[in-house]
């Protein structure tokens, strides 16, 4: 019995022949499913995709942030350096202040990557999710494009085939 509705395309056996377990009988007409199904492939291309080009970015966004961290750094041990040689008048206060402002800078800009980061993790996460949405329903046309052949459900004789090629059958 079928169990989608469809129209017969072929009949794969002729009644008193015999055949075994799994062997197909009638085949109905499965393009609209092939259709469906190819369509969910590339869906799940789509989205593996995506979730590659994520991955990518996060790690040129992580690569991006080792470099603010050794700018921090850096305008730290010369934020330190302004304020020791401001103390003992070798400097300006206001070279002191450019110092300081260019240590707030390095912060901002280290904290932006460090939410960047975070947004990207969440983009990847969702992407991944989208992904496995994508295959399920691939898989689930897959198993529904199986349903276009019917096949012996055990081994035996053919008896009457009660369609013709062109008949609509469904699973009543």
């Amino acid at each position: 019995r079928p169990q989608v509705e469809g129209y017969v395309s072929r009949i794969l056996a002729k009644p008193g022949e015999v055949v075994a377990e799994g062997t197909p009988i009638i085949q109905i007409d499965p393009k609209r499913q092939e259709a469906s199904t190819n369509s969910a492939a590339a869906a799940s291309g789509i989205a593996s995709a995506e979730v590659e080009r994520g991955r990518a970015t996060l790690s040129q966004l992580e690569a991006s942030r080792a470099g603010r961290v050794a700018a921090l750094k850096l305008a730290e041990e010369d934020h330190r350096r302004a304020v020791n040689l401001q103390a003992s008048g070798a400097i300006s206060k206001q070279a002191e202040d450019q110092a300081t402002a260019t240590l707030d800078s390095a912060r901002a800009e280290l904290a932006a990557a460090d939410r960047q980061i975070a947004a990207q993790h969440a983009g990847v996460s969702s992407a991944e999710k989208s992904l496995q949405q994508t295959q399920a329903t691939l898989r689930a046309q897959s198993v529904e494009l199986g349903y276009y052949r019917i096949v012996a459900p055990f081994g035996g004789t053919v008896g009457d085939v009660p369609v013709k090629i062109g008949d609509l059958v469904t699973p009543q």
